[in-house]
């Protein structure tokens, strides 16, 4: 019995069914979404379909680079009692991973300001470990500014987020303001 062993190899003059005509530039057609209609729609394969905003707006709440800030003026600064822990502002944060910072200015109205602190947290008024603080410390001053250091707050449910200080000084009176900020991760 008599076996054939060649393969036709020549696909270019094959025609009819079963033929695969490919191309590297598929056509797209823009969907009418409602009465909006979608003019690109953009997929990033090195950064897992994320893409960023061009221009200068807010992303929507829930998305990814999602921004929550509250910042208090030096005209509504808060009271700040001697060795005491106080809140400067807070905000509310949603389920997800959110890197969060701040700086608080602590005013004194003479030059008795010896030390002060700034930290966020999860607690009220509640000074964490010393390694999740800023510290400064001067011989006396009349203002104070330090940067609450950025740490990570990977959340389970909406929880607030608070931008707590404390001042040392040895006369007058002080007052603290300043802002928290927090950048939706992922």
């Amino acid at each position: 019995m008599a076996t054939n062993n060649s393969v036709n190899t020549t696909l270019s003059s094959q025609t009819g069914t079963g033929s695969f005509v490919g191309s590297t530039s598929p056509t797209l057609v823009t969907p009418i979404l409602g009465v909006a209609t979608a003019t690109s729609l953009t997929f990033s394969p090195t950064t897992g379909g994320i893409v960023g905003t061009t221009t200068n707006n807010n992303t929507t709440a829930g998305d990814v680079g999602e921004f929550v800030s509250s910042v208090i003026p030096l005209a509504s600064a808060v009271s700040a009692a001697n060795g005491t822990w106080i809140n400067v502002t807070s905000i509310s944060l949603t389920a997800g991973d959110w890197d969060v910072w701040g700086n608080v200015t602590i005013s004194n109205n003479s030059t008795g300001l010896t030390a002060g602190s700034a930290w966020t947290s999860i607690v009220s008024a509640t000074q964490p470990d010393i390694s999740l603080i800023s510290f400064i410390s001067v011989i006396t001053a009349s203002t104070l500014g330090q940067n609450a250091p950025n740490l990570r707050y990977s959340l389970a449910s909406t929880t607030t987020i608070f931008l707590s200080a404390e001042a040392f000084f040895s006369a007058g009176t002080s007052t603290a303001c300043g802002g928290i900020y927090a950048r939706r991760r992922r």
